[in-house]
């Protein structure tokens, strides 16, 4: 008589505890550094199947992440196969999204909006967290920081469209506030789990990830070029640049302190530096006094908002 297996079930087995938060870390990374080739791979290459190396390499570390939350004492949560199916589906949606529609250009909002795209990033973030909050945050500093910084990374793609530096502007000059808000919880919270430890190491970490994206060079006086960037060594300074002056200047100063300084800093020199230093952005300086004053309000509120959300925290000073 054949038995049912019931798949949520199923008991997992146990590996080495060290080496599963390696393979976590690893597979995590990868599912993102997938996102930002896959937009190197429309730009340079096209779309010619499901199967081209970005969908390959994010299918892969799915799989890596499923068989390795198996291997942890706890049981999958029944979320975890909404997720993993989104992604999945997403791939054969996407097909049949570019036969119907069209492929979109890489200044079509849509490239990183489509239903596909969307479903399959707000999935990847669902999974990366379950991951994350069972696993990862009980273990080493760099784990975490690995983990965090690809969730961070992924939150600040979907968010492209508001972002000042980019061609959509779905908001107008001041939709860029959104990117901002979120890169101050993103760090702000980083620093309460990480307690207080550098924040360089994350932002170099993001910017590795995103790195493919700038893999095609433009013409940086050419505004409605998306690939419209300073020259990447001058990039990785200024996007590493303002975690390294929150970490100097706000050594043992509160979170609350060290996310405004940083947010500041990212202000004036990573958006500054593409403002006064490419042509074509420099139309929107007058819009980065506006954000810098939003750097405090948003630290204080990211202190807030954890405070709701973690009653734990309550032992949070400013």
């Amino acid at each position: 008589m054949n038995r049912r297996v019931n798949l949520f079930s199923i008991k997992p087995f146990v590996v080495n505890e060290s080496l599963t938060t390696i393979s976590f870390t690893i597979a995590s990374l990868l599912a993102v550094a997938a996102i930002s080739f896959d937009g190197f791979w429309h730009v340079e290459i096209g779309r010619e199947s499901i199967f081209i190396p970005p969908h390959l390499i994010l299918y892969s570390s799915l799989v890596s992440l499923l068989v390795l939350l198996y291997s942890t004492k706890s049981s999958i949560p029944k979320s975890t196969w909404f997720f993993i199916a989104a992604i999945i589906i997403s791939g054969p949606a996407d097909e049949w999204w570019h036969n119907k529609f069209g492929q979109e250009q890489i200044t079509d909002i849509l490239i990183v909006w489509s239903p596909p795209h969307l479903f399959a990033e707000l999935s990847i973030i669902g999974l990366l967290g379950i991951v994350f909050r069972r696993f990862v945050m009980r273990n080493t500093k760099l784990s975490l920081m690995l983990q965090w910084a690809a969730i961070s990374s992924i939150v600040l793609f979907i968010l492209i469209p508001f972002d000042l530096l980019s061609p959509y502007h779905i908001l107008g000059d001041y939709g860029g506030v959104i990117n901002i808000f979120a890169l101050g919880i993103l760090v702000y919270f980083y620093l309460h789990l990480q307690k207080g430890i550098s924040l360089w190491p994350l932002t170099a970490t993001m910017f590795i990830l995103s790195m493919p994206l700038y893999l095609q060079e433009g013409p940086i006086t050419s505004f409605q070029n998306f690939h419209q960037h300073l020259p990447l060594t001058i990039l990785a300074f200024v996007y590493v640049v303002p975690a390294v002056i929150a970490d100097f200047i706000g050594y043992k100063k509160s979170n609350v302190f060290k996310t405004t300084l940083f947010l500041l800093a990212y202000v004036g020199i990573y958006l500054g530096g593409h403002v006064f230093l490419i042509e074509g952005y420099r139309q929107f300086w007058y819009v980065l006094p506006i954000y810098g004053i939003f750097a405090y309000p948003f630290a204080l509120l990211s202190y807030k908002i954890l405070n709701r959300i973690n009653p734990n925290a309550k032992n949070l000073t400013l």
